[in-house]
């Protein structure tokens, strides 16, 4: 990301009541990927998880 770094990322969503996991599993609703994400991404692929890029976390976010 590039407007704001993970750990921001990770306390405004926990912030805005929504729970942050370390893995991609059937139970996550959705992924925001930047452009290295490697085998999370592909994970969440496989499951047909939701994927955001930067500007739709960021639009999801300031929506709230």
């Amino acid at each position: 990301m590039t407007k704001m770094t993970r750990a921001e990322a990770k306390k405004t969503a926990e912030e805005l009541g929504m729970k942050v996991l370390g893995a991609v599993s059937a139970k996550t609703n959705f992924l925001v990927a930047g452009e290295d994400s490697g085998t999370k991404l592909k994970t969440a692929r496989e499951l047909n998880i939701k994927i955001l890029n930067e500007n739709e976390w960021l639009e999801l976010i300031y929506s709230k």
